[in-house]
């Protein structure tokens, strides 16, 4: 099973008492009690769905009914698998991550080791870590003055990325591009704040020109030094949203080492079939709930539900 890639836009589902009640019975209690704390229905919708998104990229990678799959949190607060009990380890089969701005949530999730057959052939599929990070082009409002208004990030980069952004044809898309990368890069390693962002020079040697492309080669070089073990997947959703996947150490159908093995056989019918593949798939608010399977019977949460939704209406 390849890098599972999902998203879904939001903006026109307006969810009433019973479809809220339907979500959250598909969602561990303990990630519900999570959601208490948000304070815009905008933002609990994102979270809902993120969560319902992740329930599925990952039973679609480990091929099990997402209701046999418990998360719980480690130390760092980040999500980690502890359940179906077939695997040993759980937290070591499988590496996924989720991610919300605006009206889109995306999920991302792999298997960290594989062995599968393509035509006849034996390869290996090689995930260390994945992290994700999408960021909608509005994320700043005030665009008369982009350049002030974008000012207050420059201590997260390099002076070499920082003057790229600036004197790019478009300042705003570059900056958006470079900051998905640098999140991406942070939730697949988990370092969180403990990362020192200015020390990440990434090289864009190419930009995505529509929704169908996704670039991938991008390098990431640390404290002057290139970090090979890195692959970054840079593409557009919906033109509005721009969506990085970080992976460590992947290696896929296509090759020992699919960057390497894109270069050499450009123009081909391979080239065609990988970007389909490395491209995110749409997924409808009915087809999403059609496909997570219930954990519990919505009955159960009607209280609680009552109560969160006293927040918005």
């Amino acid at each position: 099973m390849p890098i599972i890639r999902l998203y879904c836009n939001i903006s026109d589902w307006e969810p009433d008492f019973q479809q809220l009640l339907q979500c959250l019975c598909r969602i561990q209690k303990d990630e519900i009690s999570r959601l208490k704390g948000i304070l815009t229905l905008n933002d609990f919708k994102l979270s809902v769905v993120g969560r319902l998104l992740l329930r599925k990229a990952v039973s679609s990678s480990l091929s099990v009914g997402s209701n046999c799959l418990t998360f719980a949190r480690d130390s760092r607060n980040k999500p980690v698998l502890v359940k179906p009990a077939r695997y040993e380890d759980p937290i070591e089969a499988v590496s996924f991550n989720v991610s919300h701005q605006g009206n889109i949530a995306v999920a991302v999730s792999a298997i960290r080791y594989q062995q599968h057959r393509v035509n006849g052939a034996h390869y290996e599929e090689v995930v260390n870590s994945i992290g994700v990070d999408v960021v909608a082009f509005n994320c700043i409002k005030n665009t008369r003055d982009i350049v002030k208004e974008l000012f207050v990030y420059k201590p997260f980069f390099n002076k070499e990325e920082w003057i790229k952004i600036l004197h790019s044809k478009e300042p705003l898309k570059y900056f958006c591009r470079s900051w998905s990368l640098r999140e991406a890069y942070v939730k697949a390693t988990g370092s969180g704040l403990g990362t020192n962002l200015s020390s990440l020079k990434f090289r864009q040697l190419e930009e995505a020109e529509d929704t169908d492309i996704v670039c991938q080669s991008t390098r990431l070089v640390v404290n002057s030094a290139l970090v090979d073990e890195w692959v970054f997947e840079q593409s557009y959703l919906e033109k509005n949203y721009c969506v990085c996947v970080a992976i460590k150490n992947y290696k896929s159908e296509f090759g020992s080492d699919y960057r390497q093995n894109r270069q050499q056989n450009s123009n081909t019918e391979n080239e065609s079939r990988r970007e389909k593949m490395f491209n995110f798939q749409g997924i409808e608010i009915d087809s999403l709930l059609a496909s997570v399977t219930p954990l519990r019977e919505y009955t159960e949460d009607q209280e609680e539900v009552f109560q969160l939704l006293k927040l918005f209406f």
